[in-house]
């Protein structure tokens, strides 16, 4: 991960490494001082105006996936259609980090 990455070569050893999926949850074990997290600021703002949490100046570029999946025999149609594609102009007009663009993932189904 880029974020262990980062840490290691800022010379930062992390003892334990916890994974959770709740939000609220990884907002609590912050709160109750267990440690740092990088979470999205808006999921934060609460803590972050009442002064339970702080905000770190973070300087390096990270980079994340996004996986969409859908079943193969629907059909993309009305809403659900329109915001595939809207994602797949959105996505297809980012450049990564470095200035590489974008890689166009197919999807793996069953054959």
């Amino acid at each position: 991960m880029e974020l262990e990455r980062s840490l290691r070569e800022g010379h930062v050893q992390l003892a334990t490494v916890i994974e959770l999926n709740c939000l609220p949850a990884m907002i609590r074990c912050l709160t109750e001082g267990l440690g740092v997290a990088l979470l999205p600021r808006i999921a934060l703002e609460d803590e972050l105006t009442q002064k339970r949490l702080v905000a770190l100046d973070w300087k390096v570029a990270l980079e994340s996936g996004l996986l969409l999946l859908r079943h193969r025999d629907k059909p993309l149609e009305g809403v659900f259609g329109a915001f595939i594609k809207a994602v797949g102009v959105h996505f297809a007009a980012r450049v990564c980090p470095g200035g590489a663009p974008a890689r166009k993932r197919t999807a793996l189904g069953r054959g």
